[in-house]
């Protein structure tokens, strides 16, 4: 097998188990790519650049001498689903941190309300 063909199955056998993943992750609904007003984001194919980077780095890299095309499949599926549980994870911590914020912030605006609660008004000060 040929380093043409090496980079090219891997990259395309990565990036289709990317894409596989994100279906899976996304409840077999496909997200679009859009424009933010500071940013790109790049919708299903952030998963399938990321699998096909990870196959191709771990075919290349990892991966003494392939020589047969079973193994460079297998490899390629095995990196792209280790890339996916990484963005898979980054998801999660993100998640996990605006949920923490989101209580900080309740717990903050409860303490601020039982502090001015406890304040006397004018109009307990007129009676």
């Amino acid at each position: 097998m040929g380093l043409i063909e090496l980079i090219i199955g891997s990259t395309l056998v990565g990036g289709l188990t990317g894409f596989v993943m994100h279906l899976l992750t996304n409840k077999e609904k496909m997200i679009k790519p859009r424009n933010l007003d500071y940013s790109i984001e790049f919708g299903f194919w952030a998963d399938v650049i990321y699998g096909a980077v990870a196959a191709l780095f771990s075919v290349t890299y990892l991966l003494p001498t392939p020589q047969d095309p079973e193994t460079l499949i297998a490899y390629s599926i095995l990196a792209g689903l280790s890339a996916q549980s990484v963005l898979l994870k980054k998801r999660i911590d993100t998640e996990s941190s605006k949920h923490e914020n989101g209580q900080s912030m309740e717990q903050l605006e409860n303490e601020t309300l039982t502090v001015e609660d406890d304040k006397p008004t004018n109009k307990d000060e007129e009676r």
